[in-house]
């Protein structure tokens, strides 16, 4: 059963009415759903000319028709806000606990402010927002997904202690962070995360987890038809001692001139080094790839000054 909101775009917290942009053909009309046992609604979508839609405030509860029974706003629906390109600013009440993936994707966001009742920031909720320079992801936020701030103008992200993952990807292409802090409190960090993030120059990895994936902070620039790694900024890597794993190419591309270890010298010394090299011979259903060892000097350059037993109060 959906519905549409119809308030001005600023208005209130309290909704009874529509919530259109523009006139005629070239409106944009923001639009409800309720949900299917009947106690809540969705924010499902944007109709229209989606580029009438500047500013948005979300309304903590609404009601179909005037007179209507006044229900809390609790999510916001999957690509609600998908190609908004114009939106540059929204508001989100406490009200809402769930966002879909894509909700925010290709936006005009320049900054945003996710409640404390959220605790997932979904699969690629703001990628594509270039313009998006600040985000804040409060205490609840427990896990970042797949590619979720990927391709965005973020210069920084502060990750609290109750994160618990980030996605394959989740900070793909982020050209402009320069900085980036993973508490302990990380159990699951995906391959690719930090990939090409061109400006960064300082990783500090206190996640309690056992690998570092594959490029997880790798930066490379397409040449000739091809990718090759080239230098960029990072030079400076914190590393937690839960980490017994690391991909051989988790900092290809970067200059890293220290490594600050939080573990011995006899445990930096035990660290696998390892990638994947492709079968000859595979059966039907067989996986065609094969972890093999690498040699450490095949991952961290030379040059690089590794310091032991590293001390934090991060």
């Amino acid at each position: 059963m959906k519905k549409f909101l119809s308030i001005a775009a600023a208005a209130l917290t309290l909704s009874l009415g529509i919530a259109a942009f523009g006139c005629g053909d070239s409106s944009a009309e923001v639009n409800y759903t309720l949900s299917e046992d009947g106690t809540s609604y969705v924010l499902s979508s944007v109709s229209g000319n989606k580029r009438k839609i500047n500013s948005y405030d979300i309304p903590e509860v609404y009601a179909a028709e005037e007179g209507g029974e006044l229900l809390p706003v609790t999510a916001i629906a999957e690509k609600a806000f998908y190609g908004c390109n114009r939106l540059y600013k929204i508001t989100i009440p406490d009200s809402v606990k769930t966002i879909g993936d894509y909700a925010f994707a290709n936006s005009g966001l320049t900054s945003v402010s996710i409640p404390d009742s959220v605790e997932s920031v979904p699969n690629f909720c703001f990628m594509g927002c270039t313009g998006l320079t600040r985000a804040d992801v409060p205490n609840s936020v427990k896990s970042i997904g797949q590619a979720a701030f990927a391709q965005t103008g973020i210069s920084q992200i502060n990750m609290s202690d109750n994160l618990e993952s980030i996605g394959f990807q989740a900070f793909y292409m982020c050209g402009y962070l320069k900085s980036v802090v993973i508490p302990q409190s990380v159990t699951s960090l995906g391959a690719q995360a930090f990939y090409g993030c061109s400006k960064l120059e300082r990783a500090e990895v206190y996640a309690n987890t056992t690998d570092i994936y594959g490029e997880m902070f790798a930066n490379s620039v397409g040449q000739g038809g091809g990718n090759v790694y080239t230098k960029t900024a990072l030079t400076e890597v914190v590393l937690s001692a839960s980490i017994k794993k690391i991909a051989y190419n988790a900092f290809s591309g970067n200059a890293i001139t220290d490594i600050y270890y939080m573990g011995t010298e006899e445990q930096w010394n035990e660290l696998y080094f390892y990638g994947y090299n492709e079968k000859t011979d595979v059966a039907e259903g067989e996986d065609k790839w094969e972890e093999v060892r690498f040699e450490k000097k095949d991952a961290i350059p030379s040059t690089t000054t590794v310091h032991y037993n590293y001390a934090t109060n991060a």
